[in-house]
């Protein structure tokens, strides 16, 4: 099993260019099972979605089920879900209880394009998720190629009740799509290494990060260039969908995206470039280590 970590980079307004980044890394790694992409990847982590966002995040989901399917592998990553599609994936929860019915969806694409999905639980109410999103009901198990991953949105770091693993039936890898910021970094690694240990598990997490700012200007003169082509009316709307979708302010993103083995021991934590990174857990290892030094309650 060999598993892709796809670090990019956040580009507001431009999921089109979103998809093209994540293509490019998933070429510098051709033949992967599992390739992994962080929370809300086509739009940034953003608290105040809009119809954009919805067309943003059916795009990336329509790019991730057509990779999942023409490569044969499979295809992970966070979208923003508006509450017409949340019912249509059969989300249970009332859909506007204190909040819009969106959901912030972490889903698995397959080889054959189903896509199992979990719906993040703990929402980051300290910047709003909570205002127009839904938490999800639980913890998500998903079985692929004869592993089974546990499924986890950033801010569930925090919350090692969900990411909790059992003898019963354990998973064998922990996934976090995470939008995490810089000024928060030290959390980000420490915590990642405490649930891999917790839970005797491969623990990965993956990461947003930002364009380099002479690449971050350039992406803003052409996008200036085109609107001062347009007329006044399109240019307030593209204003207004900013104003709306524009992530968190002055929030940095510098990766770090990390692999954790089952013992807490660091096997790869990622810079802040936006780069693809491969890796194969070593299972039999693992299973040694639940054998050796079982800790994993029934």
């Amino acid at each position: 099993m060999t598993i892709t970590l796809l670090q990019t980079a956040i580009r507001p307004h431009h999921p089109e260019q979103a998809c093209e980044a994540a293509l490019r890394l998933i070429d510098e790694a051709p033949h992967s099972d599992l390739y992994l992409l962080p929370e809300m990847w086509a739009t940034g982590f953003l608290t105040r979605p809009t119809e954009a966002t919805a067309r943003a995040a059916a795009q990336a989901s329509r790019l991730m089920q057509r990779v999942a399917m023409e490569r044969q592998c499979a295809v992970a990553g966070s979208v923003a879900v508006p509450p017409d599609e949340s019912e249509a994936h059969g989300a249970t929860t009332t859909d506007a209880a204190a909040a819009g019915g969106w959901r912030n969806r972490f889903f698995f694409y397959l080889p054959d394009g189903t896509a199992p999905y979990y719906d993040k639980q703990h929402l980051f109410a300290y910047g709003g998720e909570d205002l127009s999103f839904s938490p999800g009901e639980g913890p998500r198990d998903v079985e692929y190629k004869g592993l089974r991953f546990r499924l986890q949105t950033c801010f569930d770091l925090r919350f090692p009740e969900t990411a909790r693993n059992h003898s019963r039936q354990p998973y064998d890898v922990l996934l976090y799509t995470a939008g995490w910021p810089a000024s928060r970094r030290s959390v980000w690694d420490i915590l990642l290494q405490a649930r891999a240990i917790e839970n005797q598990a491969f623990c990965i997490g993956v990461n947003s990060t930002q364009l380099p700012p002479t690449a971050t200007s350039s992406q803003a003169a052409a996008t200036a260039g085109a609107e001062n082509a347009t007329s006044s009316r399109a240019a307030a709307t593209a204003g207004a969908r900013e104003a709306t979708e524009r992530p968190a302010p002055q929030v940095v993103y510098d990766g770090g995206s990390a692999v954790v083995d089952p013992y807490g021991r660091l096997i790869a934590r990622l810079d802040a470039a936006e780069q693809a990174y491969t890796f194969s857990p070593d299972i039999d290892r693992m299973t040694h280590l639940r054998h050796k030094f079982p800790v994993l309650q029934p």
